[in-house]
């Protein structure tokens, strides 16, 4: 996360975003299980958002393992 917004070079904050992330395989019809919560900023002028996941080793740990990332 940065101290600056990347669209207007304004001051950016962190914010509060209620749900999670799943990894979804691009095969599969259903998520993987494997789940991090979310974290975000915006910015102060401009209102623009980025939005991370908070652990993302959690959602792609066995792919670091297999050498498929």
């Amino acid at each position: 996360m940065s101290d600056t917004c990347p669209k207007c070079s304004g001051p950016v904050e962190p914010c509060v975003v209620s749900g999670v992330v799943s990894l979804k395989r691009r095969r599969s019809l259903m998520a993987s299980g494997r789940v991090s919560a979310l974290r975000a900023e915006v910015c102060v002028r401009c209102g623009f958002a980025e939005i991370y996941a908070a652990r993302p080793e959690r959602l792609f740990s066995d792919m670091e393992r297999d050498g498929t990332r």
